[in-house]
């Protein structure tokens, strides 16, 4: 299937508005003679007719639909060869084009680096190997980073490969031996027993093969065999694993040495029926009210999204009532429930077993994997998953179509209510109350994100993400992002914080992200309509909420509070401290959090991988809320962000080495964890 997709720098000279489809006829082998295939393919050709006059699917010709292939043609033939040839012109004439706007510079970088690669019989270069090639070339006028930026151009247009996050020294000059890898992997499957040794020498065990078709599991020793002839001391399978899992091909499986890779289990067969008392929820691809094939590749990778989720959705036990195929898989969601998400094709399906009031929470976490999908297959905006059907099994008769985002660019017309929550009470731990916050509902309670992003794109996805991953997936908050909203629209967000009920909730936080700065020793942020709103309006509408009296209540600003750049001073470090006395009363203003990205007059800094504070916080939480309480994890991430200094451009030109310092102050009474408090919080010295 030909998708329509977005690629950076290239241009659409003949591409469709919405999917294609080429539909290959394999395995002729297994149809007899020539004859018996002749006859064979026409029947299935006739059995397709009315394809021919769906304008998404491809015609071989006037005749024929199913383009045949014998995939069993012995590797480097004349006959392989052929077929390959015949596959390629058909694919040439489905006009389907694209055009890479490539500079003189790096067409001859990128023929250089097919040479030295051809020359070391490798399908890939080391960084540094690279780097010297680019050196040759003179790429590097004024740093080694100018040769770095030549090669992501170059994977940008998907020339050559090179994923620097999680593989910085390996740059795939020729994707194919990592795709017949990952094909091996898969026809392990479908290929019979004593024909394995054509795959893999030594072949599969038995054993392996039934793990993975019935399972879809594997260890990372069959993937050694597989691709045996291209890894070496620079690329192990260990680091085919980790690519693996960083493009969501695969997931790991906890407390096993097992991966999982769903594009290795069957076909479904027949369904069960679905569920009466809660309709289910139905997601289709649609451009000019055409609805379009599911894109491909997308079913998968939203399956291994929801299973990266860990604390939140996990495998299903076996069972005939469970599915566990390519295109129909059971899951367990927050431990008790379960869910059937089937792809239809033209759409997909999700079932749903829990209790109502729980719907909204599934349907958020099922389509956020989707739309994260959508994203990784780079589909073209122009054809964007849409919802159909109302959840919780009520309807006024009409189909709602909403976008899986729920939010306008502008903030004009958004969905200012705050999300719907289930409640329920965690098993009761014995706490002391006076010395910790209690945590025992789910969720915690609400998590909200003002998030002005307008003018702010650069990194502002990465801080919504890694929010969005820490206090709605793993610490289980009612979470959602209200994006670019006027001064009007925050009010009334506020209006219905405060008229909503908290009363099952234990702790309230509010992130906003936003341009800003002091005014009359007051912090304010920007909204969309480029008005000033004060964080102290903010904090005292929270502190009004009567059902958040006693609870902790944390507000987080990402902002600037000046222009000033803070280069740093040098100091001798020292210990200080000084105990706190514990009030005997509560007077206003207690149980509350205030946390800036920056101090008074100076400016926050935010690049393409997030800001400094947002990623340090979602980090230091992340790794250390089991260990310690939020004071203490807000002094290590003050301590994190301090210690970054980074060349920034303001408005006098480039300063060398700025450093930020966030301002943390807090009125708590009583430890706030969120993960199980140490023992060493309920000692008689923290009881006085």
């Amino acid at each position: 299937m030909f998708n329509p997709i977005e690629i950076p720098y290239v241009s659409k000279s003949d591409m469709p508005k919405h999917s294609h489809y080429l539909i290959l006829g394999t395995r002729v082998d297994v149809l007899g003679d020539e004859s018996a295939t002749e006859k064979k393919l026409r029947e299935m050709n006739e059995s397709l007719i009315e394809c021919k006059a769906n304008k998404k699917v491809i015609p071989r010709n006037k005749r024929e639909i199913i383009f045949p292939v014998n995939t069993l043609l012995p590797a480097g033939s004349k006959e392989r060869e052929g077929a390959s040839e015949s596959l390629c012109d058909a694919v040439s004439n489905c006009k389907v084009a694209m055009v890479a706007k490539l500079p003189v510079r790096l067409f001859t970088f990128e023929i250089a680096l097919q040479r030295e690669a051809k020359k070391k019989k490798r399908s890939f270069l080391t960084r540094h190997e690279v780097i010297q090639i680019g050196k040759s070339l003179r790429l590097d006028k004024e740093s080694e980073s100018d040769i770095d930026e030549a090669v992501r151009y170059l994977h940008d247009v998907t020339i050559i490969l090179y994923y620097h996050e999680v593989l910085p020294n390996i740059i795939f000059v020729d994707p194919k031996p990592i795709l017949d890898t990952f094909s091996h992997l898969i026809a392990i499957t479908y290929v019979d027993h004593d024909k394995l040794n054509l795959i893999a020498n030594p072949s599969p065990s038995p054993e392996e093969r039934h793990s993975l078709i019935n399972f879809g599991l594997f260890k990372e020793s069959l993937l050694a065999i597989i691709g045996e002839k291209i890894f070496n001391e620079d690329f192990q399978p260990s680091h085919m694993i980790t690519l693996l899992l960083h493009l969501h091909i695969i997931a790991k499986v906890e407390k096993r040495e097992d991966y999982f890779f769903p594009c290795a289990l069957p076909s479904h067969g027949l369904l069960n029926d679905p569920p009466t008392e809660i309709r289910p929820l139905l997601i289709a691809w649609e451009i000019d009210e055409t609805t379009l094939a599911i894109p491909q590749g997308l079913f998968p990778l939203t399956i291994v999204h929801l299973l990266e989720q860990k604390d939140v959705v996990d495998f299903c036990p076996e069972g005939n009532e469970y599915y566990r195929y390519h295109d129909a898989m059971s899951l367990r969601v927050y431990k008790k429930y379960t869910i059937d998400i089937i792809n239809h094709y033209t759409h997909i399906e999700i079932r749903f077993d829990g209790c109502k009031e729980f719907c909204p929470q599934i349907r958020e976490l099922v389509t956020e994997a989707i739309k994260k999908s959508n994203d990784d297959l780079k589909v073209a905006s122009s054809s964007v998953p849409e919802e159909s059907q109302v959840n919780g099994g009520e309807t006024n008769g009409t189909t709602p179509k909403h976008h899986v985002d729920n939010t306008d660019e502008d903030g004009s017309g958004q969905d200012l209510r705050l999300p719907k929550v289930c409640v329920g009470k965690k098993d009761e731990d014995d706490y002391d109350d006076e010395v910790v916050y209690l945590m025992n509902t789910t969720p915690w309670g609400y998590c909200l994100i003002i998030n002005m992003k307008k003018g702010r794109e650069d990194g502002n996805e990465k801080d919504t993400d890694k929010l969005r991953t820490l206090f709605k997936h793993d610490l289980q908050f009612a979470f959602r992002v209200y994006n670019n909203l006027k001064a009007e629209d925050i009010d009334n967000l506020m209006k219905n914080v405060k008229e909503a009920s908290h009363q099952w909730s234990c702790c309230f936080i509010m992130f906003i992200l936003a341009h800003g700065g002091t005014e009359n020793m007051s912090a304010y942020f920007l909204t969309s309509d480029n008005k000033r709103y004060k964080v102290s309006s903010i904090k005292k509408k929270i502190e009004s909420i009567d059902d958040l009296n006693g609870k902790p209540k944390l507000l987080f600003i990402q902002s600037c509070r000046g222009d000033l750049l803070d280069t740093g001073l040098e100091v001798l470090d020292g210990n200080h401290g000084e105990k706190n006395k514990t009030p005997s009363k509560i007077p206003r203003g207690s149980d509350f959090l205030t946390s800036f990205a920056t101090i008074e007059d100076y400016a926050a800094c935010r690049g393409a991988d997030g800001s400094r504070f947002i990623q340090c916080l979602c980090d230091v939480f992340t790794e250390y809320r089991d260990k310690w309480d939020v004071v203490t994890m807000m002094t290590m991430v003050t301590k994190e962000v301090a210690a970054i200094a980074r060349d920034v451009e303001g408005e006098g030109g480039i300063a060398k080495g700025v450093r930020q310092n966030p301002e943390t102050t807090f009125t708590f009474r009583k430890f706030l964890f969120f993960g199980k408090p140490p023992q060493w919080v309920f000692t008689p010295l923290n009881k006085k």
